[in-house]
This record gives structure tokens, C-alpha cells and sequence, in this order.
């Protein structure tokens, strides 16, 4: 019964998202972004598809029919982008590997919604929209990772139903665990703890900027951001995840020194009492939960003494050690998408990155993702969030796929074509003709120029 209403949720939301993209596309981008991170997945056989999965090839199709301008069809950063996934197919189609379809697929998905919200005329304002939607969308995610830890069956049975797949089978996993002993730790809507991490790391960071913001936040919004921080806080917690404890002591730092638009000493003190909050609430739960407290001081410890990525990098059996014999055979090509049978690259971004890709591929990865960044930096606009993006997958690609996690990956490659759209320039329009009106056209002016 419970499979049933997943699918019929996934189908209906993703109608809607269709429709909506159809009669605006800002708003029907905006409400892919919100299904893809908290829609239930399907259940078509062996398959269950996500709603990015079945939304991405009928939105861009719609997105190629509504195109009234086409003078710059793509940008030279996406077209870096491509040329990434490109490199990596060709090497893998001539090594003697299995080719990994399911991998280069996923690369052609991400670039797919990069270009999808490039092409759309985005406000200035739109940006800090998403955003504040991201944020908030951490109360009903911060619901279902507190009941998932706590045992509340109904939210188990939707867990298991609506986000747990054949190939991510950790919930599963640690239900069977927790009748040894063992605790459960929240996936959220994410099907992995890293991601569940990662999202209320980052939504945490968005949050202490935008209650810094130079008095672009009324009264109600700042309520409702305070009771998000709240669930960040607690979500983030319940997933006992490195990338959260790491994430946000890097993330919270990281903002006070790369961000711009901001009121600094408002900014500073806001970091230390989250920073404040967070180091309490992990202090009163060791000291409340026995369960909880073993994962949470291992993750603390291994932190503190440096040991919490030698299963990545630096022990024999780490992925790093892994891959390298496949890196130093093939350190301009890389070994392209395929299957490895020895090792997974899942756990870093990087290795993934150099291993597949190779020196040359890496620099058509890494360079668009820097290069934005720089941009986004310079910009004396709405550009600080991709710098807290790119801070954020930065830094938890050490531990985590990061731009590739699933639905949150989305969030950034949209975040990528939204900036490409509004700061660098992309002079085609994706509003039809019927909707250019004058305000439309003065609203256009809103949009600011680069430095």
C-alpha cells in the first residue's frame, strides 16, 4: 500500500512540475528543486527511479521547444562540463573494463540541469529564494531523520518504502543492526547518511548567512529561518554523519572569510552561537544516549586526532591506495567510466575525479568548478551563495561524491546554471514571447552586470 502512494506521488508531482515549467519556467524550476530533494522514489520492478531521473529528459525536451533566443545556446563552462563526461566515456569505450553506463548517464543528468537553468531568465532575487526554500524544506527532512532515529514506526515504513533502493540498502541494513546493539543513524530523504549530512551542514550555513544579510529578511522569514536552524541542528545530529560534524565547522568558518554582502560582526556572532549550539546539543546527547554516543565520539576523536580518513586515503585497504595503481598506469587519461572490480571511488570526490578522468579530465572538471566560483566571488550580488556551494562540496568531496550525492547533486548543478544564467551573461531568453511584457523588461534591468 505504501509502495502505491510513493508512486502515485512521484507521478502526480511530476506532472505538476511539468505543467508548471510549461506556464512559467521560474516556477517550475523552482518546484523541480523542492521534488527532487523530498519526493518519494518509484517502484517499477527492479527499478526505482527518482523524480530527477524521470523529470530531467521531458523538461529539457520542453526546454529546447520554448527557446525564443539561441544566441548562445551553452556556455563555455558547461561546454568544459561536457567535454569532463565526453573524455571519460571515450576512455571507457576503449579499455577493455566494462563501461559504466549508469555512472555516465548521471554525469549527462547533471549536466542536463545545469544547462536546463541556464537557459532560464532568472531575478536577481530568485537566487535567495531557492535558497530560503532549500532551508526551510530542512524542518519536514529534520521531522523524518528525528523519527527514523527515534524508532517511530509509520516514518520507518515510509523510509524503507519511499527512500531506500536495492543499491542503498543502508537503512535496511541498520535496522537489521539495531537488534544487536547497534544505532540507527538518519538518512533523511537521501537513502546514504553523508548526503543527510551534508544537506543540513549546508542549509545550516545558508541559514546563519541569510539572518546576516543586510536587512533583506523580514520578521516572519527570519522565524521561520530560526525554527530550520533548529532541525539543522537536530537532523544533522540524528545522522551522526562526519560530513555534518566536519561540514559545519568548515562551512560556519569558511562563510565568515568568503562571503561579501554581509553585515561581518552580525556574521561572526552568529557562527560562534550555532558553533555554540551545535558543540552543546552533541555534548548533551553523549551524555543522554549511550547508543548514540559511541558513533558520535568516534566521529569526534577520529576527527580530532586525524584518523577519520585513513579508510579513504591512508590505510591499505583505503580507496586512495585502491585506485592508485589504476592512476599511475593511466595519469593523463585516467581509466575512464567504467566498472572497477577491485575498488569503489564513491568516498571522494577527488580520486573519483583523477581516477576516471585522468590529469587532463580533471583540469575540464575542476577548472568551470573554480571558475565560477571566482566569478561568484567577485560579484557584488547574489553570487555568495555558489562560494558557500562550492565551500560545501569542496570540502565534503574529501569524504563523499559531494556534487554526484544523490538529490542535493541537483541543488548544485542548478545553482551552477542559475549563476551562469544571471552573472556571466547568457543573452538568450527562456520566457516566451507572451509573456514579454514592459515589467518584464524593466525587471530584466534589475539583473546587475559583472565587475
Amino acid at each position: 500500500m505504501i509502495n502505491l502512494i510513493c508512486d502515485l506521488l512521484l507521478i502526480v508531482s511530476a506532472g505538476v512540475v511539468c505543467a508548471l515549467f510549461v506556464w512559467r519556467p521560474r516556477v517550475g524550476a523552482l518546484a523541480y528543486l523542492v521534488v527532487v530533494l523530498v519526493a518519494p522514489q518509484g517502484h517499477m520492478g527492479a527499478w526505482t527511479p527518482r523524480a530527477d531521473q524521470l523529470l530531467i529528459i521531458p523538461m529539457v525536451a520542453i526546454g529546447l521547444f520554448r527557446l525564443t533566443r539561441k544566441e548562445r545556446f551553452i556556455s563555455g563552462w558547461l561546454l568544459l562540463f561536457i567535454g569532463w563526461v565526453g573524455w571519460t566515456g571515450i576512455v571507457a569505450l576503449f579499455s577493455e573494463a566494462k563501461t559504466d553506463w549508469l555512472g555516465l548517464g548521471g554525469g549527462l543528468r547533471a549536466i542536463g540541469v545545469a544547462w536546463l537553468f541556464s537557459q532560464i531568465n532568472w531575478f536577481k532575487n530568485d537566487f535567495r529564494r531557492s535558497q530560503l526554500l532549500f532551508l526551510l524544506l530542512a524542518i519536514p527532512i529534520g521531522l523524518l531523520s528525528m523519527g527514523q532515529v527515534l524508532g517511530i514506526s509509520f516514518v520507518r515504513s515510509i523510509t524503507e518504502a519511499a527512500y531506500t533502493t536495492w543499491t542503498s540498502t543502508v537503512f535496511s541494513d541498520q535496522l537489521i543492526l539495531e537488534a544487536a546493539g547497534a544505532p540507527v543513524r538518519a538518512i533523511g530523504p537521501f537513502g546514504n547518511t553523508a548526503p543527510c549530512g551534508t544537506y543540513f551542514a549546508l542549509a545550516l550555513t545558508i541559514g546563519v548567512y541569510l539572518l546576516a544579510q543586510r536587512g533583506l529578511i523580514g520578521s516572519a522569514r527570519k522565524l521561520g529561518i530560526l525554527v530550520a536552524l533548529l532541525f539543522c541542528v537536530l537532523g544533522g545530529v540524528a545522522s551522526q554523519s562526519g560530513s555534518f560534524l566536519a561540514g559545519t565547522f568548515v562551512m560556519l568558518i569558511g562563510c565568515v572569510f568568503v562571503t561579501r554582502q554581509v553585515r561581518r560582526p552580525r556574521l561572526v556572532g552568529l557562527v560562534f552561537c550555532f558553533l555554540a549550539l551545535f558543540t552543546m546539543t552533541i555534548v548533551f546527547v553523549l551524555d543522554r544516549s549511550e547508543l548514540l554516543a559511541g558513533n558520535l565520539t568516534y566521529q569526534v576523536e577520529g576527527f580530532l586526532n586525524g584518523t577519520r580518513l585513513d579508510n579513504r586515503y591512508a590505510s591499505d585497504q583505503s580507496i586512495a591506495v585502491a585506485a592508485w595503481k589504476d592512476i599511475s598506469a593511466h595519469p593523463i587519461a585516467g581509466v575512464g567510466a567504467v566498472k572497477k572490480a577491485d575498488y569503489s571511488v564513491k568516498d571522494s570526490l577527488y580520486v573519483d575525479v583523477v581516477d576516471e578522468s585522468g590529469f587532463f579530465g580533471s583540469l575540464l572538471f575542476f577548472i568551470p568548478v573554480i571558475g565560477i566560483a571566482w566569478k561568484a566571488w567577485r560579484f557584488n550580488g547574489e553570487g555568495d551563495f555558489v562560494t558557500l556551494w562550492a565551500l560545501a562540496m569542496l570540502s565534503t568531496g574529501i569524504a563523499s561524491e559531494a556534487m554526484f550525492l544523490p538529490r542535493i547533486g541537483d541543488w548544485w548543478w542548478a545553482v551552477q546554471g542559475m549563476f551562469i544564467s544571471i552573472e556571466i551573461g547568457s543573452s538568450h531568453s527562456f520566457v516566451p514571447t507572451i509573456y514579454r511584457s514592459p515589467e518584464i523588461t524593466s525587471k530584466a534591468s534589475l539583473v546587475p552586470a559583472l565587475d
